[in-house]
């Protein structure tokens, strides 16, 4: 998707708080949830996290997931610099 399509889809948020994402690829919402983060529209973002977990979890399950083996060499290194609650 273009960013004019992006622009246009937030401009419609934050003035209408419309949110109509049926329409829409998974890959595109996803990448307009990353722009909510990075620019802090927190229910925006909390919206489109819900989303993709409701109806678009066959998506997230085929692009992100991770081998158990991969995981535990994630989980074991200590050099993460996060606290352990969040891991």
């Amino acid at each position: 998707m273009s960013q004019e399509v992006i622009i246009k889809f937030i401009q419609r948020y934050i003035y209408g708080g419309i949110l109509l994402l049926e329409k829409h690829y998974a890959s595109f919402i996803f990448e307009l949830m990353l722009i909510a983060y990075v620019f802090l529209f927190d229910e925006l973002d909390k919206q489109l996290q819900a989303h993709l977990i409701e109806k678009e979890a066959h998506w997230l399950r085929l692009y992100f997931n991770l081998q158990e083996n991969s995981l535990v060499l994630l989980i074991r290194r200590d050099d993460l610099q996060m606290e352990e609650i969040k891991i």
